[in-house]
């Protein structure tokens, strides 16, 4: 009873303290994710990269990697041994985001071909969204591509400014964004993630900043601004979230990654430019396994870092994350 006591004790300070503060969003760890290994280097070789852009990784733990300009996915095992690519100077011009769905299908937005693949995870080719143009289905620069638990599909175009959300099959569902820089709007729209509660991040490349919206394009949020301090941005590329909610940005133009809540907190920052182990040379993709791990494509020194999961925050941003904290 004595222990339930002091517990309650906490939860109530901490939120007196956050409220005293003006808000009831607070951090007090802020630790970053450790260098685990890394592998790749500049070539056209099994194994190696010209611009890794896009990855993901799949149920089993197998990381993928657009290789944009030698034109092909390669699949690796988490520890970076090479297992399989597909295709070489086959249908892909510039492979650039790529995603995978519950179903273990995996997702390739072709940046120079304006369509996006589907293929399994063993690289076996389904279906191919082709169509070029502005219409609803069709696409200009796609970049970026995310699925939600659902099985829908989010890919962001770099030339129509928009975000389109189809089904897994490829029929339209709905879109949205224009060119400025208010709430909904872009300027470069890019790398995009969808979190566990549904909302899909975007990042806004030349607004230096992170949207957030509903998976039906209603503007949720938004975080960052041009500069080098604690959440704000040089160019944000790639997104990822986590198993909490918690979002992934890698920073191109300060050559880093930064962490966040769901809501945009800054919990956390690693990296700068460099060739040394947890340094970096414009990041561009970004993904997280299941068991929290990271896993960053280093564009410029054509290699993939992989860092062990971040510690989770103590952070109050809800009554039920400090039940969880504290339970």
């Amino acid at each position: 009873m004595a222990s339930m006591f002091a517990r309650v004790r906490v939860v109530a300070y901490l939120i007196a303290t956050l409220a005293v503060s003006g808000t009831l969003v607070g951090t007090v760890c802020a630790q970053a994710p450790v260098f685990i290994t890394q592998w790749g280097s500049l070539g056209s070789g099994t194994g190696q990269f010209n611009q890794p852009g896009g990855i993901a990784v799949d149920a089993d733990g197998n990381v993928y990697v657009s290789d944009l300009y030698n034109s092909r996915i390669q699949k690796f095992t988490n520890t970076g041994a090479y297992l399989a690519q597909w295709p070489m100077h086959g249908s892909f011009e510039g492979p650039a985001g790529i995603a995978i769905d519950t179903g273990g299908n995996l997702y390739v937005a072709d940046l120079f071909q304006n369509h996006v693949e589907k293929y399994s995870t063993g690289g076996s080719f389904i279906a191919q969204w082709s169509t070029s143009g502005t219409l609803n289905g069709a696409f200009r620069s796609p970049s970026g591509v995310a699925v939600d638990a659902a099985g829908d599909v989010y890919v962001t175009e770099v030339g129509n400014i928009r975000i389109q959300a189809l089904t897994g099959d490829g029929a339209h569902l709905s879109d949205w964004g224009t060119t400025g820089g208010g709430d909904g709007q872009f300027e470069s729209p890019y790398g995009l993630a969808v979190g566990p509660a549904g909302n899909v991040y975007v990042s806004d490349i030349s607004n230096h900043r992170i949207q957030t919206f509903t998976k039906t394009g209603a503007f949720v949020g938004k975080w960052g601004s041009l500069g080098t301090g604690d959440g704000q941005f040089n160019a944000p590329y790639g997104v990822a979230s986590d198993a909490f909610g918690d979002v992934f940005v890698t920073d191109r133009g300060n050559h880093r990654i930064q962490m966040f809540t769901s809501s945009g907190l800054f919990v956390a920052k690693w990296g700068g430019l460099g060739n040394g182990n947890g340094q970096f040379q414009a990041p561009t993709g970004i993904a997280v396994d299941r068991a929290g791990n990271v896993f960053v494509a280093d564009a410029g020194a054509n290699r993939i870092q992989k860092f062990g999961a971040a510690p989770t925050p103590v952070r109050a941003t809800s009554w039920g994350r400090l039940k969880r904290l504290y339970h």
